[in-house]
């Protein structure tokens, strides 16, 4: 564990118990994500104290680790789960406690399953229940989405805003604090049998009802028919410049070296050229990048750390510089 990067993506009434149970356990290098900042409201079921209210949760919950335990790095990074650089997420675990379903498909869906990393992801609802999957990449391993049907779908369109612009704020959870401890305390021991590969890499799941004291562990199965590929991707590709000198240019001479002559389509997660009145394109061919060729690639809707996901005979991962 000591040599272990683990990642805490959200830091409410989950991650706030989450981050300081995993530095206890012996995890030494720790990187905590949210985008909120801590309200009033938050005090009743989250471990953050009245003075912190108005400031970061990931700042506020970093600065408690080191205060406890001065021997772990952690770093605190403000922003959206959808909006940031995957390269912050290239980790050897993630911990998820965040409050959408759409936020929970990023994590693991768009970032931790294509990157190979296993998610440990949590929740909790109403009436003291709750639940902790532990999602493994593996190519017959269950992902997040083969639990899903239409309704879900139908659920994350409604979080999912279709003009720029908009942003989607998750209903607050009633749920008390101590279920969110209760599901962190799972997640850290789940956690810590991946990272010491103690049990079968495989997905499962534990279910919890407080109120009648029941805890149901399963595993989970592999639908035969999930709308998600199960693409693990394996190559990775650098530019050979610093983002800061690199342009468009040289993103398609880095993507023409790797793949030759193929055709291929290239996704970015948040989406190129966007703004004044346009919506940013997720998926382009190198054909539409090539009249911005001089461009950089910040003009372009990108940063650095990002990963462009290029599909052809094969996939591959182009890493842009820091």
């Amino acid at each position: 564990m000591s040599d272990a990067t683990v990642l805490v993506a959200g830091a409410g009434n989950i991650g706030s118990h989450l981050a300081p149970l995993l530095a206890r356990a012996g995890v030494r290098r720790l990187r905590i994500v949210d985008r909120d900042v801590i309200e009033a409201k938050n005090l009743t079921n989250q471990d953050f104290r009245r003075r912190d209210v108005g400031r970061p949760k990931a700042e506020v919950l970093a600065e408690r680790v080191r205060e406890l335990h001065p021997d772990v790095t952690v770093e605190a990074v403000v922003g959206d789960v959808v909006e940031l650089p995957m390269g912050l997420f290239d980790v050897e675990l993630i911990f998820g406690g965040l409050d959408s379903r759409r936020a929970r498909q990023a994590l693991v869906s768009e970032i931790g399953w294509p990157l190979g990393k296993p998610v440990v992801d949590g929740g909790v609802g109403e009436g003291l229940l709750g639940r902790v999957q532990v999602l493994v990449p593996g190519e017959a391993n269950a992902c997040l989405e083969c639990g899903w049907g239409a309704t879900d779908y139908q659920r994350l369109a409604e979080e999912y805003p279709c003009h720029a612009g908009e942003t989607y704020t998750a209903p607050s959870t009633v749920s008390p604090a101590f279920s969110g401890a209760v599901v962190a305390g799972l997640m850290v021991a789940e956690g810590l049998k991946l990272l010491g590969r103690s049990e079968p890499q495989e997905s499962r799941e534990i279910a919890f009802d407080l109120n009648h004291r029941r805890f149901l562990p399963s595993r989970l199965r592999r639908a035969a028919r999930c709308r998600f590929d199960h693409v693990t991707v394996r190559e990775f590709v650098r530019l050979a410049r610093p983002f800061s000198e690199a342009t468009v240019v040289d993103l398609l001479e880095t993507i023409q070296r790797h793949f030759g002559s193929v055709a291929v389509q290239i996704e970015s997660r948040r989406g190129l050229f966007g703004g004044q009145g346009f919506r940013a394109e997720r998926f382009v061919t190198p054909q539409r990048l090539r009249p911005h060729a001089d461009e950089s690639l910040r003009a372009a809707g990108l940063r650095p750390g990002d990963y462009l996901r290029v599909r052809g005979e094969r996939t591959a991962f182009v890493v842009l510089n820091e």
